[in-house]
């Protein structure tokens, strides 16, 4: 998984794992104090799932803590059809 030096991380398709150990990457190797999971539709379960197993499970030498949870809903438009797809934003922090 490719790393950029950024404060997020975009939950997607990915396996599971790899986003724990990019989680890890940043807040490790790069010093990151405080990052972002941020996931749309149907990856929303999987961004509650990573930061609750990054807090209880995988990364508690790192003491990690939830910071600010944001939930919103983007509305656009496609083909004439209106849409909305909901969205988390998710705060890790230690």
């Amino acid at each position: 998984m490719e790393i950029q030096d950024n404060d997020y991380i975009i939950v997607g398709k990915k396996e599971f794992l790899s986003y724990i150990r990019s989680i890890d990457l940043l807040m490790r190797k790069k010093g990151k104090n405080k990052i972002s999971l941020k996931a749309r539709g149907k990856y929303i379960l999987k961004a509650i799932d990573l930061a609750e197993s990054c807090k209880n499970r995988y990364l508690l030498d790192l003491n990690i803590k939830h910071g600010k949870i944001l939930i919103s809903t983007v509305y656009y438009e496609k083909d004439n059809k209106k849409y909305s797809v909901n969205t988390i934003d998710i705060d890790l922090k230690r």
